[in-house]
């Protein structure tokens, strides 16, 4: 879902690392998904983007924080994923797993 967010001609235009800090960040939260049965009824593509959203909230340059949303926003009205209502929560739940794996 990142690549198709993120074409690679559009990866240059954003500040450097941030792509790397996309990737790497959805990634550990998609592996760190596995440890809650929540997301064993949510569909991979939910676990993905929300895990995408919970990372574009973390960046500090806010020219890549709104260009990276409106390609979200963009790709929710092309494609079809799950409902907003559910996409929020999965958001929500996969950041509080986020945060009690600090908290270890």
């Amino acid at each position: 879902i990142l690549a198709l967010l993120l074409p690679n001609e559009v990866t240059k235009t954003l500040e450097e690392g941030t792509y790397h800090f996309l990737a790497d960040e959805t990634k550990i939260q998609v592996e760190n998904s596995v440890r809650d049965n929540y997301f064993t009824t949510r569909w991979p593509s939910t676990i993905a983007l929300a895990a995408i959203l919970n990372a574009i909230e973390q960046l500090v340059n806010d020219k890549d924080y709104k260009y990276l949303l409106k390609a979200v926003q963009l790709m929710l009205e092309e494609f079809d994923f799950c409902s907003p209502m559910i996409l929020l929560s999965a958001k929500e739940r996969l950041r509080h797993l986020m945060d009690e794996n600090v908290e270890l």
